[in-house]
């Protein structure tokens, strides 16, 4: 991890220093760093400031890839909404929630994924592309509240709600399809609110024709 400070480096500093000094192999040794070797040294590298974070997986010199480690604003942009208490960062959540030992074993155990894909040059040569996915932060948070959601409410639903469902897809205002030659009016017919007693039946569109407007035959 990369820690700076706004007042004189922003995250953009720390994500330089990254790949013109992190490299995986010393210059002068020509021998492999293991902290920072892929697979082998650390799994994930953080380039923080007070208002942004960026991550990567795998240092490659100046072909490094970052992305951003943000939760986003409230207006729904990017980066992060500075704190209104003076004595927090708008960064605090990487170490109060990301970096927790519990959810940092979580992430590991269940998100970070090695993958290995076979792709082929131009020569015909076969080779493996691997690739280290680690989560963003809305992707972790994403799947951190559905997995709360269902163990609070269960994997099933009463049949009220399904119900309400059902008139709200069929109930819906009278359509009107316009064609050369003529024009079709469909009106769906209300659902019933209450629980069916037998067999559920789907209802069906009536087809309603404008007064004044003979049918053509074909």
């Amino acid at each position: 991890m990369e820690l700076k400070s706004e007042f004189k480096q922003a995250a953009d500093r720390a994500i330089t220093q990254y790949r013109t000094t992190r490299l995986p192999v010393d210059p002068a040794t020509k021998k492999p760093e293991p902290l920072i070797t892929f697979k082998r040294g650390a799994l994930e590298r953080f380039a923080v400031s007070q208002y942004e974070v960026a991550m990567t997986t795998r240092l490659a010199a100046e072909a490094t890839t970052f992305l951003p480690f943000n939760r986003g604003t409230k207006e729904g942009g990017a980066g992060n909404d500075v704190p209104d208490d003076v004595n927090r960062y708008a960064t605090d959540y990487l170490w109060n929630e990301v970096l927790l030992p519990d959810n940092l074993l979580n992430i590991l155990a269940r998100f970070v994924h090695l993958e290995i894909k076979e792709k082929e040059d131009w020569d015909g040569r076969k080779y493996k592309q691997e690739t280290m996915s680690f989560p963003r932060y809305h992707q972790w948070e994403v799947v951190g509240q559905l997995i709360k959601k269902a163990r609070e409410e269960g994997p099933g639903q009463t049949m009220r709600d399904r119900s309400s469902r059902v008139f709200q897809r069929f109930h819906r205002p009278t359509v009107q399809i316009q064609s050369p030659s003529r024009i079709v009016r469909f009106r769906y017919v209300k659902a019933q609110t209450q629980e069916p007693t037998g067999p559920r039946q789907e209802p069906t569109p009536q087809c309603t024709r404008p007064s004044g407007i003979r049918p053509r035959l074909a």
